[in-house]
């Protein structure tokens, strides 16, 4: 009917549109007939968008469509009709679910309109948003931005989740709409674990050819994907096995330690060889603890050279989370804070932990969300904080810490301040609630300004008397010619693969001499909770230094093998989760290693690590594992109790006398006495002397790694399991009959002698 009145061109346009109005207004009982003619409406409109026509000039007078023109109308007096099937036989297809399809905006509700609709017609509604194959997923292929929008709006009008399953931010992605992707994303961020096809939404992104709107959308995911808890989802998320991973955060936290040397570390920053991430999910600098001769120094810029340093060096662009624990009177000028923050493009969560800082200075930070702030006592920094042109003028802005410094303000100031300050940003939180529906939270606190630094253990710093671990084992001319064999431009002809080693340990210094060029790659499974998530400690920073002299030993006796970091503890008095132990050898296995080493210990037998190490002994890979250097006082401790799984090492002298405080019920016994080790570059001493059934352990992997890269050369083809060749070549260095002394020096010979290849025999000292 609708359509034969404006085809009646007889009649004036002014009485075809009056006709169309007494047609609206037609009050029918019958709900198939009003839904069958919002449908025609819609069919109409849609053959209208396909046809190429020359405009008319009767209908010129409309700015659009007439099907559009009363389809709107017919909306507004009948809005429930969009719920409703519009015709039978169209497989239960209702005209909301047809609008989307048509790309129909006009016929879609508004989340306001919708909320009006009779109870009947609003539980129609949520029902035909909830289906599986969601009417979202229907206008993100339309890719008609002004569709999504509206559907979302639906969505959370009714409290109806997008859905977790399914592909919409892949169908987003190859429609190439950078704008649908960030209204998915914002309604729903946890969407962005969704995988397709076995990839995540940015590895299909990033397998698609290059186009206008592709970086955006690669920086939107990034930025979803490293809001997420489990950095290992994140990870997963962020590569495939086409990319090498990067790291997460920055965290030198540990620098806190008086012993460590930061402004030596930062001195040092263009060489640190570690990639990062373009987002970081958090950045914390630590206070520097002065000496006397510079506690008055008056331009501090510790904070300023590494933030300097992450965005021309390390190319990154926006930090989550920067923290940095300033100094409450030797702190950084305003100005120098200034230049640090302007230089990213995002920072969402800050914490500069100096006092009264400045309006002014957050005023330059884009993104930021979340703040904390220090108070003197002063009230002019806490009154211009809470005014109106302070704090709440920051645009994106949510929360508020505000933390009083008890020592230097009275607990009675600080319970008035209290009070003062909470009326002012209730009233703040009034006045933006009302102009703009924006909501500002905050907390109150009060602290003590200074924390004491962790307690670390000394080691022996001795650098006399002590000897390198590759002469120690007497491997110097051995080593001559496996540097000449191992490297590709003098021996073209072998094909060799650098045998994988793990240490589960407290993490290395990655800047350490010889050891960047060495690390294949690095996890750490120590974390901790911050304000905000569950916080990664760095594998490639170590607060203490055993982890880096356990693989400086092992380094220093294969120099060829390819280091696997797994990062279990702080430090060796720190209490170590053995879920962590667990996880770090289910990770060594992932990774396809040849041995791993572990040189530390725990008293209770752990389910979970036992099954692990079962699956080791079952894979063949070589697990190394000290005794604990208490003697025969204990029991024998874990893993080294597991003695199928494992093999035990304890540390003898260099007359191959077991040390009194080892113990005598380990597999094997290797040196392990005043040996050279490279400790932490930021400490006082690179190079410290160390003794134990650890060194033993380490160096026995050391040279673990030496025999399978021998068999690589060799026989490369060997069906013998890696840790039974370990074994039976070890068996081999024993110093006396029934004895458990290991010297590879001994063994050349007889070590050859398991792999048959007359070219690498002739080329070899172990040939004498």
């Amino acid at each position: 009917m609708v359509g034969k009145i404006y085809s009646n061109y007889a009649l004036p346009f002014r009485q075809r549109e009056k006709l169309i109005e007494i047609f609206l207004s037609y009050k029918s009982d019958d709900i198939d007939f009003l839904a069958a003619s919002l449908y025609f409406l819609l069919s109409e409109n849609l053959q209208h968008e396909a046809a190429d026509e020359d405009d008319n000039d009767e209908l010129s007078e409309l700015e659009i469509p007439w099907p559009e023109y009363v389809g709107q109308k017919r909306c507004q007096s009948h809005p429930y009709l969009v719920t409703r099937p519009g015709r039978p036989h169209n497989n239960g297809q209702t005209n909301l679910e047809f609008a989307v399809s048509s790309k129909a905006e006009w016929a879609v509700p508004s989340a306001a309109t919708a909320s009006d609709f009779p109870l009947e017609d609003q539980a129609k509604l949520r029902d035909v948003l909830g289906k599986d194959e969601t009417v979202l997923y229907l206008a993100v292929q339309t890719a008609h931005v002004g569709l999504v929008e509206k559907i979302i709006e639906l969505n959370q009008q009714f409290g109806i989740k997008l859905p977790s399953k399914g592909r919409l931010l892949q169908t987003a992605i190859q429609k190439k709409n950078g704008d649908i992707l960030d209204m998915i994303l914002e309604a729903s961020p946890n969407l962005v674990e969704q995988r397709g096809d076995n990839r995540s939404a940015l590895q299909e992104l990033r397998s698609l050819p290059s186009f206008s709107d592709k970086i955006r959308m690669e920086k939107s995911l990034i930025s979803r994907i490293m809001h997420l808890e489990d950095f290992d989802v994140v990870r997963e998320l962020l590569y495939d096995s086409s990319r090498h991973p990067k790291e997460l955060c920055f965290d030198l936290s540990h620098f806190s330690d008086p012993s460590h040397d930061f402004r030596k570390f930062i001195g040092n920053l263009d060489n640190f060889p570690i990639e990062l991430e373009a987002i970081l999910s958090y950045v914390q600098i630590p206070e520097v603890l002065d000496p006397v001769e510079t506690i008055l120094e008056t331009d501090r810029r510790d904070a300023e050279i590494v933030l300097k340093w992450l965005v021309g060096k390390k190319n990154v662009s926006e930090i989550i989370e920067l923290r940095v624990s300033d100094s409450m009177y030797n702190h950084h000028r305003e100005e120098t804070i200034e230049r640090s923050l302007l230089l990213f493009e995002s920072i969402e969560i800050l914490d500069w932990r100096k006092p009264d800082l400045s309006i002014e200075t957050l005023k330059v930070v884009r993104g930021l969300k979340t703040v904390w702030l220090y108070s003197s006592g002063n009230w002019g920094p806490l009154g211009f904080w809470t005014g109106d042109e302070g704090l709440r003028t920051l645009d994106a802005l949510e929360m508020i810490h505000i933390v009083f410094i008890k020592d230097i303000i009275s607990e009675k100031r600080i319970e008035d301040y209290k009070r003062r300050v909470s009326d002012r940003l209730d009233r703040q939180k009034k006045l933006l609630a009302e102009r703009t529906n924006r909501k500002l939270e905050f907390t109150l606190e009060s602290q003590l300004w200074n924390v004491s630094a962790a307690s670390i253990g000394q080691m022996s710093q001795r650098n006399i008397h002590t000897v390198e671990p590759h002469k120690l084992l007497r491997l110097e001319g051995f080593l001559k010619v496996y540097r000449t064999l191992c490297n590709p431009n003098l021996n073209p002809s072998k094909r060799w693969t650098p045998v994988k080693v793990c240490i589960i340990d407290t993490g290395i210094d990655i800047s350490a001499t010889k050891l960047a060029n060495s690390v294949g790659k690095g996890k750490s499974f120590v974390h901790t909770r911050s304000d905000r998530k569950l916080r990664e400690s760095p594998w490639y920073l170590a607060s203490e230094a055993h982890g880096t002299q356990m693989a400086s030993l092992i380094h220093d006796v294969d120099p060829y093998c390819k280091l696997y970091i797994a990062k279990v503890g702080l430090d060796r008095e720190s209490t170590i989760n053995p879920k962590d132990i667990q996880d770090a050898i289910d990770w060594a296995v992932k990774e396809e290693v040849d041995v791993i080493s572990m040189s530390m210990s725990y008293r209770n037998e752990h389910e979970g690590i036992y099954k692990a190490l079962q699956k080791v002994h079952t894979l063949g890979i070589v697990f190394l594992c000290s005794t604990e250097d208490r003697g025969r006082q204990t029991t024998l401790a874990y893993p080294a109790s597991h003695t199928q799984e494992t093999i035990s090492i304890a540390a003898c002298n260099e007359v191959m006398t077991l040390l009194p405080q080892s113990d005598d019920r380990a597999f094997y016994y290797f040196q392990g006495e005043n040996v050279r080790a490279t400790s932490l570059s930021y400490s006082d001493f690179t190079n410290v002397e160390v003794t134990g059934s650890s060194v033993a352990t380490a160096l026995a992997a050391g040279v673990a790694s030496l025999i399978l890269s021998c068999r690589n050369f060799a026989n490369p083809t060997s069906t013998m399991l890696r840790k039974a060749m370990v074994k039976r070549v070890f068996d081999d260095m024993v110093q006396e009959k029934g004895g458990k002394s290991r010297k590879p020096c001994f063994s050349h010979n007889r070590t050859l002698a398991t792999f048959p290849n007359p070219t690498f025999q002739a080329s070899s000292p172990f040939a004498s």
